[in-house]
């Protein structure tokens, strides 16, 4: 059995599924071995958190070979790379590559850097090595805010590592610099169902399906996320609207 073979079996589907298919899968496998199912009985939640990761891994790698990957993700060559404002193309390529090509502005280091740290950080990802997928990620949108597939990557990252607030900050920030993926949103809404802020979960899928108002797996995530409300919850979210 091939790794991406295995990631199929932990979410309980056939390799080849579609897309809509394996999210539903995901969600319903988060549903199933949430680890608030098992209060009071320790290993029986253990067991859970285990299982939460396993199947939170094996989506993260479907995703990330099923969803276009970014652009330059091995740049081969100085036409290749991305150039930022007021660099030449050439100088760009030197700072990455470690080549020098003649004198280069100082304020191209820390781009080079973040570029560099950015696939160091994908291949860990890849690899299942999420440790050192967090420590390069966390310091390339530190040196380039605006990468929204390295904030995506650390989300997963941090699911995976059962540490769902920090995922949930990834998340945002890769949907408020905008060209997140498409099931940004329901990571989001599924990261603060984790946490137990049912709130924030039905505001992510209310915006959600304001851009995509067919989605299924986001009403169905509002639909359980209401359910969950408070009474008090539920008038002040009555007030709101």
């Amino acid at each position: 059995m091939t790794p991406i073979d295995r990631c199929y079996a932990d979410l309980e589907l056939r390799p080849g599924a579609s897309w809509e298919q394996i999210k539903r899968a995901y969600r319903e496998q988060v549903r199933r071995h949430h680890p608030d199912r098992c209060q009071g009985a320790a290993r029986e939640q253990r067991a859970a958190e285990d299982r939460m990761k396993r199947v939170t891994l094996a989506y993260a790698q479907i995703r990330d070979a099923m969803v276009s990957p970014p652009a330059v993700l091995h740049p081969p060559t100085a036409a290749a790379v991305a150039v930022p404002d007021g660099v030449s193309r050439e100088s760009a390529y030197a700072v990455y590559s470690g080549h020098e090509l003649g004198a280069v502005s100082t304020d191209e280091a820390p781009y080079a850097r973040a570029v560099r740290l950015y696939y160091d950080g994908l291949e860990h990802y890849r690899e299942g090595r999420t440790a050192e997928a967090v420590s390069a990620l966390r310091v390339s949108v530190c040196l380039h805010p605006d990468n929204s597939d390295a904030h995506m990557k650390l989300g997963l990252c941090f699911r995976v590592q059962g540490r769902p607030g920090k995922a949930a900050a990834a998340f945002e920030q890769a949907i408020r610099l905008g060209g997140a993926p498409d099931d940004a949103y329901l990571l989001l809404a599924l990261t603060w169902l984790e946490c137990g802020d049912f709130a924030r979960a039905a505001e992510v899928c209310t915006q959600g399906l304001i851009e995509d108002p067919l989605n299924p797996d986001l009403q169905q995530i509002l639909n359980d996320a209401r359910e969950r409300l408070t009474p008090s919850e539920t008038l002040s979210r009555r007030r709101a609207g």
